[in-house]
């Protein structure tokens, strides 16, 4: 295995994101559509949205992305991993842990006081990997509405 390099995506490189953008939403059985995905990646970097993508000989086959909120408990900004993605052909070469600590560093550097993440309560893999950065597993339950 080659060198790993990570970058913060930016507008200028935001096309290498969006290649690996429609494998991970067939990796949770959803359709892409390139057109909206490009569209909205765009959106979500111009409103504060955070990606780091691995590279292997210059070929993006990863990424995190990070978006924020803010805790009224604390009165302070937080930071939410959403995303963490590697393409199947490149897992297992702790892909995913150089860029969980690459964006973990940057948002500590940055001043982020709570960084959060979460996985499906069944992916026990996943469970697993997540706590080798926190075993402070939140208290909180989350709940999701679909809107109509």
């Amino acid at each position: 295995m080659t060198d790993i390099n990570i970058k913060k995506i930016l507008e200028e490189n935001i096309c290498d994101l969006a290649e690996i953008f429609d494998e991970y939403q067939i990796f949770y059985k959803q359709t892409p559509n390139q057109i909206n995905n490009l569209q909205f990646l765009k959106d979500v970097i111009k409103n504060g949205a955070i990606f780091h993508v691995a590279y292997i000989n210059q070929k993006a086959v990863g990424f995190t992305g990070v978006y924020f909120s803010y805790s009224s408990v604390s009165a302070k900004k937080i930071a939410i991993i959403n995303d963490l993605f590697v393409l199947s052909d490149n897992r297992k070469y702790g892909i995913g842990k150089k860029i969980m600590k690459s964006t973990i560093a940057y948002l500590k550097n940055s001043g982020i006081s709570h960084i959060r993440w979460c996985t499906q309560q069944n992916n026990i893999k996943a469970q697993k990997f997540y706590q080798e950065f926190s075993d402070n597993r939140s208290q909180w339950l989350h709940y999701d509405l679909e809107s109509l």
